[in-house]
């Protein structure tokens, strides 16, 4: 059994047989279903596709190879088996944690978060979800990014370990901002990519709070110190919104600690269907959206590596 694994069980007694009792009865599930289908699509198969490919951001993005097969699976069975396939991969993945990681220059403060988030999708797949295992739903994607190490926990959110900042950001806030962003870059010698990027996730949201935000950004300067070619870290959001800071003001550090600390945030676009989520937790907010006072706008903070590590250091 794998290193990762002895970790978990320390962490939590009974968790390394369990593992394996949902992978025995996932099994069993499958091949009763079609008894052949684990040979026609290894899962060993999937997680080498996953190895093999890489990309700038879009966490949700999979090989061809994967999303074939997916398609295969549901056309010669049903979408429950297809799930049921994904949760096998996922716990093959975790199971491989130790030996996959040992390329990635990973901080043991984040590593023993990857224990904690393993734990928790363990202990959700006997919940019985069904309809979650797919690839439409977008908490599954970011709990099988984190399970594939395209996404790092990093407490109030996911981390994406390779990712960039849009050139169009140049264009979308005018003259001003051209200049702001190529100012930002030249600066600090900075190129556009690769970055960290971060996102939302709902079995974070207990960490989402001014200390958990503090720690977040400590553990992404160890991340940065540790993957020097990494230019800083990036997040898209309607919090930046320096409107936000009157209409909401017990979120304003969610602005002000990267904006005194370095960091600059670029107009990306207005989000007049309130999709990214900015009405969904606060009924001021949301009086305010239906009744025209207030439209959701995007905007991108980027914080370069020196600035970002210079703050860490400066609070340690």
């Amino acid at each position: 059994m794998s290193a990762v694994i002895k970790a978990l069980s320390m962490v939590n007694s009974g968790i390394e047989r369990q593992i394996d009792e949902i992978k025995a009865r996932l099994t069993a599930d499958i091949t009763r279903v079609q008894s052949d289908l684990l040979d026609r699509y290894p899962i060993e198969q999937c997680i080498n596709a996953l190895d093999r490919f890489r990309c700038y951001g879009r966490y949700g993005s999979l090989p061809d190879e994967m999303t074939v097969a997916s398609k295969e699976i549901t056309k010669h069975t049903c979408t429950r088996i297809l799930e049921k396939y994904h949760q096998l991969l996922m716990l093959s993945l975790i199971e491989r944690f130790e030996t996959r990681s040992v390329q990635k220059r990973i901080p043991t403060s984040i590593r023993a978060l990857f224990l904690t988030e393993f734990r928790r999708i363990v202990h959700e797949m006997e919940l019985g979800r069904d309809g979650f295992y797919l690839y439409q739903t977008d908490d599954f994607i970011k709990d099988l990014a984190i399970c594939r190490l395209k996404l790092y926990p990093c407490g109030a959110e996911l981390l994406d370990e390779l990712s960039g900042i849009p050139r169009r950001l140049l264009i979308t806030g005018g003259i001003k901002q051209c200049l702001e962003g190529i100012a930002f870059h030249v600066l600090r010698r900075n190129g556009f990519k690769p970055y960290y990027e971060l996102h939302m996730h709902a079995p974070l949201r207990a960490a989402f709070t001014s200390e958990g935000w503090n720690a977040c950004y400590l553990r992404i300067a160890e991340l940065l110190k540790l993957n020097r070619e990494i230019k800083g870290v990036s997040c898209t959001s309607w919090w930046y919104d320096p409107k936000v800071e009157a209409i909401s003001p017990r979120l304003a550090y969610l602005r002000k600690l990267p904006m005194e600390n370095g960091a600059r945030i670029f107009y990306v676009c207005l989000d007049c269907d309130a999709a990214s989520g900015a009405v969904r937790m606060s009924e001021t907010r949301r009086k305010l959206y239906e009744s025209g006072h207030y439209v959701p706008t995007l905007y991108l903070m980027a914080w370069a590596r020196r600035d970002l590590i210079a703050w860490a250091d400066g609070i340690r």
